[in-house]
């Protein structure tokens, strides 16, 4: 006699900056991070550049002259450390949305909860852990510490490992002309808060 396997819930996926805690750590450590480098390279102008098209050049340009002899990849590792470090530093208790952690807790009962996001593989479960999430993800996609901070890597890894979402929680840009490409259901988290009871 065979058994029919039963199916798997379905996912929400969201992000960790602006829905679990509020993204000021990450937007400070970000500016102090972009100013220093902009200082040590003597390049200003990287400083403002972040919505050019080019600001992936640009930096990997500013990285090339402050740290002269590590590869392209050891030199992405280490700002990403330090930046994920500062991060640390910068977060507060006061900046972790407990309403957040219990209107997701309640969609664990019917569906997966999936966390896509640029946080390094390596830094991840210090921040899980700072917010008391480090067992509450059915599923985590990070980048990994030698890949740049772009959100499109972790949802191509996703949906090859996972599939497309039920449903994608967030705030940002990207992930919105990200979802709205594959097709894939998206709520900001203010929509969210408001019917996360009847979903």
């Amino acid at each position: 006699m065979s058994k029919t396997p039963r199916a798997k819930k379905p996912i929400i996926a969201t992000t960790f900056s602006g829905v679990f805690v509020s993204d000021r750590a990450f937007k400070e450590a970000h500016k102090i991070g972009m100013k220093e480098l902009a200082d040590k390279a003597k390049m200003p102008e990287i400083y403002e550049a972040e919505q050019s098209p080019d600001y992936f050049q640009k930096v990997e340009k500013a990285l090339e002259k402050v740290y002269p002899n590590l590869s392209p990849k050891e030199r992405i590792v280490k700002r990403r450390a330090i930046y994920f470090v500062r991060v640390l530093d910068l977060m507060k208790k006061e900046d972790i949305d407990t309403d957040m952690i219990n209107y997701f807790g309640h969609l664990k009962k019917k569906y997966r909860i999936a966390l896509i996001t640029t946080i390094s593989s390596k830094a991840i479960d210090k921040f899980l852990e700072f917010t008391g999430l480090l067992d509450f993800f059915d599923i985590i996609v990070t980048t990994e510490p030698d890949e740049k901070d772009d959100k499109r890597l972790v949802w191509e890894r996703f949906i090859k490992q996972h599939g497309k979402p039920h449903l994608y929680v967030g705030d940002s840009k990207r992930d919105f002309e990200i979802c709205s490409k594959k097709g894939i259901e998206f709520l900001t988290v203010i929509e969210f808060r408001e019917c996360a009871q009847e979903i």
